[in-house]
């Protein structure tokens, strides 16, 4: 009984500490993201440092810390705390998707092409992935691919507006007019007030001499853009 009672005691002591600390983290945690919410972003910081403090392995913390210095533009402050993420996640997927898109802004369009690759391995059906590695291949000037990977984003998300946009002005791109058309209608389709979607509808109607037509398109955009 003695010996019982002496390993719960140990059990206790040992343990006790750490739930304190994971409590601590926790509510510092909360709180940077009441402070992000507010747009409260070098306060929220502070309180995800914090957060790290007490509990260095919350891989949330960072992938929010992350966030928080994205939107301060600190690009390259915010991919150490992506890694960080992942290293005690090696299957953070979003975490892999974030980080492409920032190094896509640094223009490292190579790497930022893995890091998407690397979300998709460990979550094939996110949509986002695909979507931000069609970006980044257009930007390689790949556009058959990234119109392959804007069918992926779509597949998975069908109504995926950005996706069936940029879709639109890769295949505009190729010349492809009647097809561009195609996916900006699935862009209004999806969201009637899209004023930008009529706009570039009119400009490839134009170029395949449908006048009219990309007049009453011009104007549609026109008067969506003055509602605004």
């Amino acid at each position: 009984m003695k010996i019982i009672t002496k390993l719960i005691t140990f059990l206790l002591l040992t343990l006790l500490p750490f739930f304190s600390f994971a409590g601590e983290a926790e509510e510092h945690f909360k709180k940077g993201n009441n402070l992000m919410k507010e747009n409260k972003l070098e306060e929220a910081i502070k309180e995800y440092d914090l957060a790290i403090k007490y509990q260095p392995d919350y891989v949330e913390v960072y992938y929010n810390k992350g966030g928080a210095l994205r939107r301060l533009g600190r690009l390259k402050e915010a991919i150490v705390q992506y890694d960080l993420a992942i290293k005690y996640k090696s299957d953070f997927y979003e975490a892999y998707n974030t980080k492409g898109s920032i190094l896509g802004k640094l223009g490292n369009l190579e790497e930022s092409i893995k890091a998407f690759d690397l979300s998709i391995r460990y979550k094939p059906e996110f949509p986002d992935a695909y979507y931000n590695k069609g970006i980044t291949l257009r930007k390689l000037e790949k556009i058959e691919e990234a119109i392959d990977s804007y069918d992926l984003a779509i597949k998975y998300k069908p109504n995926y507006i950005e996706a069936h946009h940029n879709k639109a002005a890769a295949l505009d791109d190729l010349g492809k007019f009647e097809e561009a058309i195609e996916s900006y209608d699935l862009v209004i389709k999806y969201k009637p007030d899209f004023a930008d979607a009529y706009y570039y509808k009119s400009l490839a109607l134009k170029k395949l001499g449908k006048i009219k037509e990309a007049e009453e398109a011009f104007n549609k955009a026109k008067s969506l853009g003055e509602k605004r």
